[in-house]
């Protein structure tokens, strides 16, 4: 039986894993309101209408499986599911029965629930089976459905853990697909001046990414900006100081560098915060630096003037990819 039809499955019988895949429950608690640990609710108020949203995607010969959530924080909002089976080429015997036969057993199971933050749908054409429901965890009763679903894993404060939700889909094969919410650090196409040509080395190392964008004509380097961004955004609570503390050890260092390079024509050092990301930004204009003056101020510093030399020398680290 393969991963959707054993969801499905699972559900109907009160053991679907909507938050575990035999995830431990966690101890950590968001900042609570004046409502108890003990209540149906959240024991912190969250709206669906500053929800980041994230898409993950697994698929075989034979189905082809959607799960959407919404989330802020840590704390597992939403969850859309749509699975699609190709009837014709699932190998289980009476296929079309046993997942009609599933879907009416989750539906009953789960009938206290509809239409109050639960909601499930089927349809049958041209071969495909779909299975699409919905939790809404900002309306259901958490409590009433942790006694329907055992292996919900609820926290002290009557939520789900988003990051232990995602960690469970990606251990049953899910990949993340790139939205709105995790291309904030992506890499955007650059254009390069008329008569020249671009290219984007990137790395990425936890929460920070670093890109070069590196201009050149032939194999002569003309320009070099090197970004780096640092994101908070899924540091939980602590997200806020982490960020507050970031901007400021930014300010700080880039007025220093500033100061450093100040006699030195083509290098400009700045910053910029976007959401939850804070980027460095150093940009070397080799059509403008005097190379001698800047190593005798940083004698550590190492411009490369040729493309493929550090082009290579970026192959051997290994960690950056070209990106364009």
């Amino acid at each position: 039986m393969n991963t959707h039809i054993k969801k499905l499955a699972l559900l109907a019988t009160a053991g679907f894993l909507l938050a575990a895949c035999g995830q431990s429950k966690k101890e950590e608690t968001t900042v609570a309101t004046t409502t108890e640990a003990t209540t149906s609710a959240p024991t912190t108020v969250y709206s669906l209408e500053d929800a980041q949203k994230a898409v993950f995607e697994l698929s075989s010969k034979s189905d082809k499986g959607t799960v959407t959530l919404y989330y802020k924080d840590d704390v597992l909002l939403k969850q859309e599911s749509v699975s699609q089976f190709y009837v014709s080429k699932m190998e289980q015997k009476n296929p079309l029965e046993l997942l009609k036969k599933t879907a009416q057993k989750t539906q009953e199971k789960m009938k206290d629930f509809i239409g109050k933050g639960f909601e499930l749908k089927t349809d049958y054409k041209d071969d495909v089976f779909t299975i699409s429901y919905s939790f809404d965890y900002t309306k259901l009763d958490m409590q009433k459905l942790n006694e329907s679903i055992p292996n919900l894993n609820l926290r002290d404060d009557n939520t789900i853990s988003y990051s232990d939700y995602k960690a469970s889909l990606a251990q049953e094969g899910y990949k993340e697909k790139q939205t709105t919410a995790t291309k904030e650090n992506a890499v955007q196409p650059v254009q390069a001046p008329e008569g020249q040509e671009v290219a984007v080395f990137r790395a990425t190392l936890g929460p920070e990414v670093t890109e070069y964008i590196v201009y050149h004509k032939g194999d002569t380097i003309t320009k070099v900006v090197l970004k780096t961004h640092r994101n908070f955004e899924k540091f939980g609570n602590a997200k806020d100081t982490l960020l507050k503390q970031e901007k400021l050890f930014a300010e700080e260092d880039v007025k220093e560098r500033k100061e450093k390079y100040r006699s030195v024509d083509g290098v400009s050092i700045s910053y910029e915060v976007n959401g939850y990301t804070v980027t460095t930004i150093e940009e070397f204009d080799y059509t403008k630096i005097d190379f001698a003056k800047l190593k005798e101020i940083d004698p550590k510093s190492q411009l490369f003037t040729s493309f493929s030399e550090m082009k290579s020398d970026f192959e051997n680290q290994a960690i950056f990819e070209q990106v364009q």
